[in-house]
């Protein structure tokens, strides 16, 4: 008998031996079969979360943490990153600064922003991301 039948054949004998893992499987089958016909599957159609709108009506992905700060009157904005340098970071995470129209989903926006691998950018309103020069950025940033 070749390795591969013996080791298929041992952990078969393995999985039957051990009475927990066949409670296991039978509870797993019983809730994929019943969920859905009690109704705990999910939301009904009409109590689902709406996808996002940007200014022209597309759908857009309307994720970031920000701080939130009012800006009532003249004033001005300052914001300094010193660095971006995580080894986890994705090569599009930003930091910087995003001025939006308001707090709902899909409201414009403007933000400047340093990247992990792309430099400087603008972006604004979902549909426009704008380089910086070459070589533009902080010292430590990406």
């Amino acid at each position: 008998m070749s390795d591969a039948l013996l080791l298929l054949r041992s952990e078969w004998t393995k999985f039957r031996s051990v009475p927990g893992w066949w409670r296991g499987i039978a509870v797993a089958a019983l809730m994929i079969a019943l969920f859905p016909a009690v109704g705990l599957g999910g939301a009904p159609p009409d109590q689902t979360s709406q996808v996002p709108t940007g200014p022209d009506g597309t759908p857009v992905n309307d994720a970031y943490y920000l701080v939130h700060r009012a800006l009532t009157g003249d004033g001005s904005i300052t914001v300094a990153v010193t660095a971006l340098t995580s080894e986890r970071a994705s090569p599009w995470a930003k930091a910087g600064l995003i001025i939006t129209a308001g707090p709902e989903l899909g409201a414009r926006y403007a933000a400047v922003m340093i990247t992990g691998a792309h430099g400087v950018r603008m972006q604004h309103d979902y549909l426009s991301d704008h380089a910086g020069p070459p070589g533009a950025g902080c010292a430590g940033c990406g």
